[in-house]
Parts: structure tokens; sequence; C-alpha cells
């Protein structure tokens, strides 16, 4: 009886973590190149002083067009960026 209760309980927490990564998985995504590359166009015609390096991603819950983050420190160099910038395509 306390085998199958556990057995019960393992599976519902299971189930429960796989639907929040499918829900990660569905608001999250690789952001398009000719997003990218307008991106890139616009911030070409600005002026800065330092090299920044951009990571692109696709937040389909996010309520703002674009939003700017800084990333922090300990995946900077696994990442190979500085700012992560999300963007929201459905507006």
């Amino acid at each position: 009886m306390v085998s199958s209760y556990y057995y019960f309980i393992d599976h519902i927490v299971i189930n429960i973590y796989l639907k929040k990564l499918f829900i990660m998985e569905e608001n999250f995504k690789k952001l398009e190149d000719d997003v990218v590359e307008f991106f890139k166009k616009v911030l070409a015609t600005k002026s800065i002083a330092t090299d920044i390096n951009f990571f692109f991603l696709e937040n389909v819950k996010q309520k703002k067009l674009i939003k700017l983050a800084k990333i922090p420190e300990q995946y900077t160099i696994p990442l190979n960026a500085k700012v992560l910038v999300t963007v929201n395509c459905k507006y």
C-alpha cells in the first residue's frame, strides 16, 4: 500500500515537471534570423564605445515588444554574450 502511494506521488511530481518544461519550451524560442538582422542594422546606426555581444530569444508571454537585460556573469562565458534581448514577435 505504501509503495503504491509513493509511486503515485512520484508519478504526479514527474508529470508536473514535464508540463512545466513543455510550457517553458512553448514560451521561449530561438529568435528568427530576420528579426536579429533588423536589430543588428538598427544597432549599427548607433555608436557604442565597447564591444557587446547579444543573445536573442523570443518570449511569447512577454508584455513588452523588446526587453534588454544584463546576463549574470556566470553565464556570459558559456553564452558568449553580455546582454539578453527578448522579443515578443506577436506584437
